[in-house]
């Protein structure tokens, strides 16, 4: 995949309720970083407690609010808020 892709599209999986929108994959990047846009339903479920050991994970909140969980803080996101969870850090 090159070029603009447009909001929703890319390599488009759903699980959980949620529709994952991948832009770009680390095959793709050289192993550089990985690109989701993801629609979560209100009360939609979201994926189990885990740890990146080799990498950082950024989320940054389009429309609505969500939820996270960064180690042992409860965090609310509101659009245009942005979260990054450093590497090795439970979210």
């Amino acid at each position: 995949m090159s070029g603009i892709i447009a909001a929703g599209g890319g390599h488009v999986l759903t699980a959980r309720g949620s529709v994952m929108a991948f832009k770009a994959v680390a095959a793709q990047t050289g192993g550089d970083f990985s690109l989701m846009e993801r629609t979560l339903p209100p009360g939609g479920r979201t994926p189990p407690a885990h740890r990146h050991t080799n990498c950082s994970e950024a989320f940054f909140v389009l429309d609505g609010t969500v939820t996270f969980w960064l180690d042992d803080q409860e965090l609310t996101g509101a659009a245009g808020d942005f979260l990054l969870v450093p590497q090795g850090a439970a979210h």
